[in-house]
């Protein structure tokens, strides 16, 4: 079972066009036997993955390498934190930037927005 974000087609000549459905749909659907599901993935750590993993995959998915499994971002000058937070435009409460928190974690935090 495939599970994609579906994208929006307001035009109503697009929809009488059939530009509603996805080209990847249209050849799921014509050739079935040429899908076949993700099993080993090479883009997202195993944290980020987790989240995907139990909500779309039922737990199948799995890291392509232990590199990919344990990958980080590394940022070597975080000097470019004080230029984003000037006394002039600081939305930070009390000095406590968000931005540095997030960065400091070690799993993947989910944010609100």
């Amino acid at each position: 079972m495939w599970i994609k974000l579906r994208f929006q087609v307001r035009n109503p000549a697009a929809k009488k066009g059939g530009l509603d459905v996805s080209l990847f749909r249209r050849l799921s659907e014509a050739h079935p036997h040429a899908v076949v599901d993700l099993t080993y993935q090479y883009r997202m750590n195993e944290d980020i993955m987790q989240l995907s993993n139990t909500l779309i995959y039922g737990n199948r998915l799995r890291c392509g390498s232990e590199a990919v499994a344990q990958r980080s971002l590394v940022l070597p000058d975080k000097r470019f934190l004080e230029t984003l937070h000037s006394a002039n435009n600081c939305l930070c409460p009390s000095g406590n930037c968000w931005i540095a928190h997030l960065l400091e974690e070690k799993s993947v935090p989910l944010l609100k927005t």
